[in-house]
């Protein structure tokens, strides 16, 4: 991966604590002079120059691609976990009320739940693309120690066994990329169905052209997929769709949870659950479960990182 990728803004934050990971590793372990590493672990100016080095070669780059990757689906499976909540919530009043759709009768709550289990796929997706994310790329060619000491000061479970590989980087970028156009996809129909049933739930268009956002970032994924060089401008593109998917699934949690409750018999049972939105319940809540735990293990490796510096610049 060439140092044009490494030295992008979108991923200096990233590039930067990768950066601070691996000196702070080399220097604990012995294997850079201590004294080196705590000069350019002093100054920022340094730390970011050593971007253009050597170690750039050493996984670092596709290291930060992972971790900008994995804070973005952090954000997006966080977005598609509240609009599901929102489904779920505004199904129970809703058993008794029967919509027209596409010329036949159809019983809302079904309608709303079943829209749920669409956002239940994609979530599903999302984590399943953040589990093979969660393997440290950097130190390679180190001890392994080294790799895993890493790997545990930028949040990884574990240090990838197999090394750098920067066809990787492209794969897991294509494959964000075909999420983005699936999940713009689906919440376009979400989207136009429920509005399309007028005042009987107050959903509005969405806010954004979701079926424009869906063609452009499956036309990101193929770009990636052809790509023989740089994928940065193509994942740059993928995560600005990311963030109009968020917009439209925000928005359509606000609306679900403004629109007035109907008052149509049997909305007495709305506190009542049934099987199917206690199944869908228990997911959303397990979902938030490792969120947060994802939440927490990065907040203990940043402040791992920090302190191990603080220590080294200390002696």
């Amino acid at each position: 991966m060439s140092t044009t990728i490494a030295i992008a803004d979108a991923l200096r934050p990233a590039l930067v604590a990768t950066e601070r990971a691996h000196l702070l590793a080399l220097a604990e372990q012995e294997l850079v002079d201590r004294d080196a590493a705590r000069e350019a672990l002093r100054d920022p100016a340094t730390t970011a120059g050593l971007l253009e080095g050597d170690l750039v070669e050493a996984g670092i780059a596709e290291a930060a691609l992972r971790i900008s990757v994995r804070n973005h689906l952090a954000g997006l499976k966080e977005a598609f976990l509240a609009a599901r909540t929102a489904l779920i919530e505004r199904a129970a009043p809703e058993r008794a009320r029967q919509v027209e759709l596409g010329g036949e009768a159809v019983n809302l709550a079904d309608l709303l739940l079943a829209h749920e289990r669409v956002l239940a796929r994609h979530t599903q997706r999302i984590g399943d693309l953040m589990g093979r994310l969660n393997l440290s790329p950097a130190g390679d060619g180190l001890p392994k120690a080294a790799r895993d000491r890493i790997g545990g000061l930028l949040g990884f479970a574990r240090a990838d066994a197999s090394g750098r590989d920067a066809l990787t980087a492209r794969d897991h970028l294509a494959e964000l990329a075909h999420l983005h156009a699936g999940t713009a996809s689906s919440l376009a129909r979400i989207h136009g169905e429920l509005s399309s049933l007028g005042g009987r739930i107050s959903v509005a268009e969405a806010p954004v052209d979701l079926a424009a956002a869906a063609a452009d970032a499956l036309g990101a994924a193929l770009a990636l997929e052809a790509a023989g060089g740089e994928p940065l401008p193509q994942a740059e593109q993928s995560w600005a769709i990311g963030a109009r998917v968020i917009v439209a699934l925000r928005a359509l949690g606000d609306a679900l949870h403004g629109a007035s409750l109907p008052s149509s018999a049997g909305a007495s049972d709305a506190v009542s659950q049934d099987a199917a939105e206690s199944v869908a319940i228990d997911e959303v809540r397990q979902h938030r479960e490792l969120l947060n735990a994802l939440g927490l293990q990065l907040a203990d490796a940043s402040l791992e990182l920090e302190e191990g510096v603080e220590t080294l610049l200390a002696r």
